[in-house]
């Protein structure tokens, strides 16, 4: 079995590779500028 250091480590380079189908991206900087558009969409409706 792996530890999960190792289990994090491997996360981490995986979310930190850049994707063809993200525009050259990684996975981790699209969902935190997904995060940010959807905090600044609900911060704007009250």
């Amino acid at each position: 079995m792996f530890s999960p250091n190792y289990l994090d480590y491997f996360a981490i380079q995986l979310n930190i590779r850049l994707r063809n189908r993200l525009g050259f991206k990684p996975p981790l900087e699209v969902f935190i500028e997904l995060m940010k558009r959807t905090q600044e969409a609900l911060s704007g409706v009250r």
